[in-house]
């Protein structure tokens, strides 16, 4: 997307355009664009922040004990 206003200062007519995988490049508005960016924050965002989380109970163990018993279950985020 950054590409794309970029290239609009440049040439207005400029195409934004989304390469799915196995499919063709098509041009995509600057709304979908955007919803598909906000979509994808909204998924990543408390990924992030549980790793972060991870990490830190990882950081802060000072055996291979409470290692074990740190649960890490990303499925929770795929309902």
């Amino acid at each position: 997307y950054i590409t794309y206003q970029a290239e609009c200062t440049i040439d207005p007519n400029a195409k934004l355009m989304w390469n799915e995988t196995g499919k063709e490049q098509e041009e995509w508005t600057q709304e979908e664009f955007l919803q598909l960016i906000y979509e994808i924050k909204q998924y990543i965002n408390p990924l992030v922040s549980y790793q972060q989380h991870i990490e830190d109970l990882i950081n802060k163990c000072q055996n291979e004990d409470q290692l074990d018993d740190i649960i890490i279950d990303y499925e929770q985020f795929l309902n």
